[in-house]
């Protein structure tokens, strides 16, 4: 099976959680994220995949997470297990993982 799938049922949830929070609970805290290219890259592999789209939720748990879904030609959401289109977790905040300590972006204030 691929790497960091998220079942539909539990995407939904932690869309909804982040759409409801008003974002109130990041503050300034998170600066960046990092996806895993093996994500991006099984996502994009998927048959009729041309593009990828990404949802931020929160989860169960109140962690912020990031959402990786193919898109088709057409613009629309790949997302159906049977097919093998999945919904990928693609979630590594800075911080608290360190990142790249001397990027201009992460040094903006």
């Amino acid at each position: 099976m691929a790497e960091n799938v998220v079942p539909l049922s539990d995407a939904q949830k932690w869309v909804a959680n982040w759409r409801s929070s008003e974002n109130k609970i990041l503050g300034n805290t998170i600066k960046a994220y990092e996806a895993p290219g093996v994500d991006f890259a099984e996502t994009l592999a998927e048959s009729g995949a041309v593009n990828t789209r990404l949802y931020l939720a929160i989860d169960g748990k109140g962690t912020l997470k990031t959402l990786i879904v193919g898109v088709d030609k057409n613009g629309k959401d790949m997302i159906d297990a049977t097919k093998e289109w999945f919904i990928y977790d693609a979630t590594s905040t800075i911080p608290p993982k360190e990142g790249d300590v001397n990027s201009p972006l992460m040094t903006l204030e």
